[in-house]
Formats: C-alpha cells, structure tokens, sequence
C-alpha cells in the first residue's frame, strides 16, 4: 500500500463538512481498504508483534428516542 505524507503543521486539517462528505459517500470495499489500511500501520509500528491484542468493544445499549438518523445503529 502507498501511504501519503503527514499533512504540513502550518495546514488546516479536515474540516467536519469534509467528514461529513466523507460519511455520506464511503462505500464498503473502501471501508475495507482503510481497515486493511489501519491494520497495516499497527502492524508496522510495532518492531515485533504483540504477544497479544485486546480488543475491548463497548455493546452498552445507549437507547434513542423518536426517528433520530442512525438510530439503526442502537437496534431500534
């Protein structure tokens, strides 16, 4: 994989419009490729892997009321 360069100290970042763009529009192979992405630099930042790896996944049910975007998320 081809990484780009860190962005310059004296540049803005993202702004939320962006990532909002970025939300609305992202595909799952893309999904994919960035996991595999992450992935990769976890592995990369590490001289030697992990003896192991803990994942800790918060399933806490944080209800929603009324028709809310993305109240999918929640089971509803």
């Amino acid at each position: 994989m081809h990484y780009r360069a860190a962005p310059e100290a004296d540049l803005p970042l993202t702004s939320p419009a962006t990532l909002c763009l970025l939300e609305d529009r992202i595909d799952r192979a893309t999904l994919v490729r960035i996991a595999a992405a992450l992935v990769d630099q976890f592995i990369a930042a590490h001289p030697e892997p992990p003896e192991y790896l803990i994942l800790d996944f918060d399933s806490t049910d944080d209800p929603v009321h009324g028709h809310q975007e993305g109240r999918f998320v929640h089971g509803d």
